[in-house]
């Protein structure tokens, strides 16, 4: 319970102080980009503290590229 406070926290900080130089300089593209990270990082470090389990990047990549990989490997066998 306590990470989780921790975690809230500390991104509660980083975005007072990102989020107010963003918008003192008007830049609302840069600030949509920063919400958007800020929240899949806060998101993903809660999940991961509450075990739960969250997929390998590479996973996706391997699913994708496996049928390509074997029609490649077919046509030079």
């Amino acid at each position: 319970m306590w990470n989780i406070i921790g975690i809230l926290f500390v991104s509660a900080c980083i975005f007072i102080i990102e989020a107010l130089l963003l918008l003192k300089h008007k830049l609302w593209k840069d600030f949509i980009v920063f919400i958007i990270f800020l929240f899949l990082g806060t998101g993903l470090s809660i999940a991961r503290c509450i075990n739960f389990p969250i997929p390998n990047p590479i996973e996706l990549l391997t699913w994708i590229y496996q049928p390509l990989s074997e029609a490649v490997n077919k046509i030079f066998q």
